[in-house]
């Protein structure tokens, strides 16, 4: 049974991202598909990737996010394929996503430059009958402000990136929802394919791998997020590859919490990573903390072998 409380935090927290999908992760750097289309077929091999996110988990309600993905090169890398799936949860909110990619490569001596679009559905479903407020708690009266009715919708949406890369070099430049997908409590349509300016976010993202001595590879990496009438978000990384297939990292969300990272090749095809992330934003009077799980599969090529270690 909901609280009150969980009221107020759908509120204050929730009902923002009822309007445009806008899940955050610590790992970006391994799970360019889920903000930039046009990172599908950028490696030399078919790439699955699962990741679970468990944000502030001392916090009732907390988000968590789950996502599938697969992407592929195709026609001598000229093109890539992709296919996402993602559940999310905020309290009394749900949202379900599935997406198709597609990206068309030009090759450079050195490096690619690839242009991406994406399109799919969203179901987005909001149970307002698990809220009990006060007004409910002590008189039995149901408060006017909350609707008495669940909402659930599938929505359309669509999205659009650039995204240069090289095997030391990458910069991706997306915006992966171009509509806004209101969700409106009466179950009108009328929102759904807004283009507000106010929901629509764009993704910047850019990393560098310096090869060292020893077979080290060491990796910053930064991930922007801007959205119009609100702080821009910056993400810092830094990654260190060792040669027996350990990684570790730091990170930071600017203003909201501290990232710590580690990783290990299981096999030649198969990395698991971990990080944990500390608050250190006004919600830290709570202590709540976030835990990610990003677990990769790249297919063996027509080779035998996977052509290059998965910096990014």
């Amino acid at each position: 049974m909901r609280t009150f409380f969980l009221a107020l935090l759908f509120v204050v927290f929730g009902f923002s991202s009822m309007a445009q999908n806008s899940y955050r992760f610590s790992q970006y750097m391994f799970n360019e598909l889920s903000v930039n289309p046009a990172y599908a077929g950028s490696k030399n091999a078919i790439m699955s990737n699962m990741v679970y996110r468990n944000q502030w988990m001392n916090i009732e309600g907390q988000p968590t996010t789950q996502i599938v993905s697969v992407q592929a090169p195709v026609s001598s890398k000229k093109i890539g394929l992709g296919a996402l799936l993602y559940n999310e949860e905020l309290g009394i909110q749900n949202d379900f996503g599935c997406f198709l990619s597609y990206a068309y490569h030009i090759r450079f001596p050195k490096s690619y430059l690839s242009f991406g679009i994406q399109a799919g559905l969203i179901n987005k479903n909001v149970n307002w009958n698990k809220i009990r407020t006060a007004s409910e708690i002590e008189f039995n009266e149901t408060d006017p402000v909350f609707p008495q009715a669940d909402v659930n919708f599938w929505m359309p949406n669509m999205g659009f990136g650039a995204y240069y890369y090289s095997d030391q070099l990458y910069f991706g430049l997306s915006i992966p929802r171009i509509f806004a997908n209101e969700l409106p409590v009466d179950n009108s349509v009328a929102d759904m394919f807004s283009m507000s300016g106010a929901q629509i976010h764009t993704y910047l993202t850019a990393g560098y791998v310096f090869f060292l001595k020893g077979g080290v590879a060491f990796k910053p990496s930064v991930m922007i997020k801007r959205v119009k009438n609100a702080p821009n978000q910056f993400d810092f990384n830094t990654n260190v590859f060792l040669n027996n297939g350990l990684n570790f990292g730091l990170g930071i969300h600017l203003k909201d919490s501290y990232v710590f990272m580690l990783g290990y090749s299981l096999s030649e095809s198969l990395v698991l990573s971990y990080s944990f992330d500390l608050t250190s934003s006004d919600l830290a009077f709570n202590r709540p903390t976030t835990h990610e799980i990003v677990l990769s599969y790249m297919f063996h090529s027509k080779s035998g072998h996977i052509l290059s270690p998965r910096y990014f």
